[in-house]
């Protein structure tokens, strides 16, 4: 997954495999919305696979979003 971070909110683009992308969208920039994304995100996990997340890091607003994907054990990078 693929998140291009802004200071009010971050878009997301879904990406398998196979280069497909089977969804996108936006989000607040706000911690009570990160979990809810990935719980919403893990739908398009198959077979016990996990989610990889590509963080663009633009003016430094990606510490929260890492710090989050960090402490629950999420792969990111940057």
């Amino acid at each position: 997954m693929g998140l291009d971070l802004h200071k009010e909110q971050h878009m997301a683009v879904i990406k398998d495999c196979f280069h497909e992308k089977p969804g996108e969208n936006t989000f607040q920039n706000k911690h009570s919305e990160f979990g809810k994304r990935i719980t919403k995100y893990k739908k398009y996990c198959a077979d016990g696979r996990r989610i990889v997340f590509a963080l663009e890091n633009s003016c430094g607003y990606v510490r929260a979003l890492a710090a989050f994907l960090r402490y629950f054990g999420h792969g990111w990078r940057n």
